[in-house]
């Protein structure tokens, strides 16, 4: 059987072509109740403050809303991140698997609402928005992305080497043995 699709390598090409188009298709009809939450719900709070660094950043805005939301009830953790290019200030906030992402949502907004009046005059201007948010389509999307970019890339590669590759290994397999390896009892 594998002589077949040594033999025949376009064959056995477009078999995997249609594996794979077989199994986009099922994926694509199964029911989403039968996958179950894999990422948490994370709750993403943005706030911007011209003109400042990073570390202004962070004492200004990103302590005084972290002293607030922490404690949420179900929140698994949370981090911040204070970038000096755009001035802003973006905390994520990880809830338990088992959680309604719009309480989180609705319990964050309640908490951030106390912090507001510790924050600079600027930022309340701005405003701080929350956002339900998933990392996790995101990764995917850009996994997706590669694999494809990768399998065009090896699309045009293939059909060349492919043949020298098989023509090499058939070549070599063809090969009449060693004297040496035949007189071995």
């Amino acid at each position: 059987m594998s002589k077949f699709f040594i033999n025949r390598p376009i064959v056995a090409m477009v078999i995997a072509i249609l594996m794979v188009i077989v199994g986009a298709v099922t994926i694509a009809t199964l029911p989403i109740a039968q996958f179950p939450n894999i990422a948490p719900p994370e709750i993403r709070l943005q706030a911007t403050y011209p003109g400042a660094d990073a570390k202004t950043l962070e004492d200004a805005v990103a302590v005084p809303i972290e002293q607030q939301v922490n404690g949420v009830d179900n929140m698994s953790y949370m981090y911040s991140l204070n970038a000096t290019a755009n001035q802003q200030t973006t905390l994520l906030v990880d809830f338990d698997l088992k959680t309604d992402p719009n309480t989180d949502l609705l319990l964050t907004q309640s908490r951030e609402q106390l912090a507001t009046g510790q924050l600079p005059p600027s930022v309340n201007s701005y405003g701080v928005s929350l956002k339900k948010s998933t990392t996790a389509p995101l990764m995917l999307i850009a996994c997706i992305r590669r694999v494809v970019r990768t399998m065009r890339t090896i699309w045009r590669i293939m059909p060349t080497s492919t043949s020298m590759i098989l023509s090499r290994a058939c070549m070599a397999w063809a090969r009449p043995r060693s004297s040496a390896r035949a007189s071995m009892p």
